[in-house]
């Protein structure tokens, strides 16, 4: 399978304190001790269902993401867990992969970068949830300062070369010395140059609402570094009947 820039050839792990906060995030909203299926769209390396999976002992988990790197690790880390009987990763474009039914999709940070339409990605996650079932996921809002932020990244890409991306690594490296080591900054490098395909707001409650999800709530993710989008944690529903 081909995969689409600038996922291909790499790995990308969440930090350890941004699992943490998102794994929190999602039993604030779900019955932790219930036999759910749960889904997590654009899982990278594991670290988000691997933190819920310790935590939910009768739901069984299944991960997906477009890139063979990331579902590697993903499965690496799956074997050496006391929850590997009840995770499984897979490499996939989720918009074309086959339907099953979950109870919970979840997602941090990815479904902005999904290349599909939004009307067809809503389509795929309703056809997917269980009538009752949420999909609790983070992505961008549409506010002043991330619109600022794709102003730079369009900038940014149309400079891109070698050596903008080791001047990139290297201000990095000493902005966030003793934080994160090299490789955790490389993965990031190419992010420096994405822009979003959809982001929170008005035309995605519409969208969504379209196929049966309901906005129930949002809130404010943490916002750990200048280059990082501000996100939003929302909460849809499949609607019962929907």
């Amino acid at each position: 399978m081909k995969h689409p820039a600038p996922f291909a050839g790499t790995t990308f792990s969440a930090p350890q304190g941004r699992s943490t906060w998102f794994a929190e995030a999602v039993l604030a909203r779900v019955d932790a001790q219930a036999p759910l299926r749960v889904l997590d769209i654009g899982c990278g390396t594991g670290r988000h269902v691997l933190a819920l999976a310790a935590r939910m002992p009768r739901a069984t988990f299944h991960g997906v993401d477009v890139s063979a790197e990331n579902v590697a690790q993903a499965e690496r880390s799956r074997r050496e867990s006391a929850a590997a009987g009840r995770i499984a990763f897979a490499c996939a474009d989720y918009v074309r992969r086959g339907a099953e039914t979950y109870d919970l999709i979840v997602s941090d940070s990815a479904l902005h970068l999904i290349a599909a339409p939004t009307e067809d990605l809503f389509a795929r996650i309703a056809a997917d949830l269980a009538p009752g079932g949420l999909l609790i996921a983070s992505l961008p809002d549409g506010g002043p300062y991330n619109r600022m932020l794709w102003l730079a990244r369009r900038a940014l890409a149309a400079l891109r070369g070698p050596w903008l991306d080791r001047l990139a690594l290297a201000l990095a490296a000493r902005l966030y010395r003793g934080r994160h080591d090299e490789a955790f900054l490389r993965e990031r490098i190419p992010y420096l140059y994405v822009l979003p395909r959809r982001f929170a707001g008005r035309a995605l409650r519409t969208a969504a609402r379209a196929q049966g999800l309901e906005w129930r709530s949002a809130e404010r993710a943490p916002h750990a570094s200048a280059m990082q989008p501000v996100h939003a944690l929302i909460t849809w529903q499949r609607v019962a009947g929907e």
